[in-house]
């Protein structure tokens, strides 16, 4: 069975675009996974995370600010890679609902109201790569 599955995902191509990537978890799952990632891409602007970024995946690359991401970007990614599945996940802040925050001022607080960019983001992608699109929001409360 495990032959079947390795022999069929060697067909496959995977673009993985992690939005407020922090520590990375969707890469590191994909890899430990042996997902076929052909590109890995992270949106972070959190200082401590981006170095943990630089050193253990070299290889990926960084779109910098999500408020900045670019439908040229995004464009681009599709058209580097345009066989490949592409998987956006978002792991957005929640600080603002978060019931731990005594001050919590709800979904469209500073932080939490920055998940509308992700959804601009992947709207982006499935314009750019239709039918190849597919998305992941991660969220804790």
């Amino acid at each position: 069975m495990l032959d079947e599955y390795d022999s069929s995902i060697k067909r496959c191509q995977l673009v993985l675009v992690e939005l407020f990537s922090g520590l990375r978890p969707a890469s590191r799952a994909a890899r430990f996974l042996r997902l076929p990632l052909v590109a890995s891409y992270y949106s972070e602007v959190c200082p401590d995370a981006l170095a943990l970024s630089a050193e253990h995946a070299p290889e990926d690359k960084s779109l910098g600010d999500v408020d900045n991401l670019s439908d040229e970007a995004v464009r681009q990614i599709g058209r580097d890679r345009p066989n490949a599945a592409i998987c956006v996940t978002v792991g957005p802040p929640c600080v603002n609902v978060s019931l731990l925050n005594e001050h919590r001022s709800g979904a469209w607080g500073a932080e939490s109201a920055l998940r509308e960019h992700a959804k601009r983001v992947y709207d982006l992608f499935c314009k750019h790569a239709k039918g190849r699109t597919l998305g992941w929001m991660e969220c804790t409360f």
